[in-house]
């Protein structure tokens, strides 16, 4: 990749697609983001991260490679120079560990897991409803609720199964 940071059109262009604030506070990306809440900036006909290019803007250099650009505040679509560095991948993991954001570092217990699947299994709360309430993704709800996540949590009766089963006949209690 070219010396970026010597077009000045491009860093304005980069720029005028962020909304600056003061020092500390997160300045977030403005134009076009990715599912996950990272920015894109297009460059040379390509999409970057919109981080990624913050960084080379701001240091003047490009990543080396195999290299990572991590947050600090944790913000996807924060591109505040002071909130960026550079670090190794195993440093990214580690750091998403350490703040429970990992994947295999659950958000959820099983205690949570079996609420929310006796909420949705009685109705009273939609996929979206419970992500929003367990501070998770929909997804992940429809994963729960339909016993592919957190299959060692036993799946609740459902509300049309009834609890005890009905006597065979001739073998009642009467």
């Amino acid at each position: 990749m070219e010396q970026i940071w010597n077009d000045e059109k491009l860093e304005e262009r980069f720029w005028s697609r962020v909304d600056i604030r003061s020092h500390g506070e997160c300045w977030e990306w403005q134009g076009q983001t990715a599912g996950n809440g990272y920015g894109f900036f297009r460059l040379n006909g390509k999409k970057r991260p919109a981080h990624r290019v913050s960084w080379m803007l701001t240091n003047r250099q490009q990543i080396p490679t195999g290299m990572h650009i991590l947050h600090s505040c944790d913000h996807p679509p924060c591109v505040n120079p002071s909130h960026l560095r550079l670090g190794t991948h195993a440093e990214n993991m580690r750091e998403k560990a350490a703040k429970g954001r990992a994947s295999g570092s659950p958000v959820l217990s099983p205690k949570d897991v079996e609420r929310i699947r006796l909420l949705y299994a009685l109705g009273g709360a939609t996929q979206l409803d419970l992500s929003r309430q367990f501070g998770v993704s929909q997804s992940q709800i429809s994963l729960i609720v339909n016993g592919k996540a957190w299959k060692n949590v036993p799946m609740p009766p459902s509300p049309r199964q009834p609890l005890i089963p009905p006597p065979t006949p001739g073998q009642g209690p009467f």
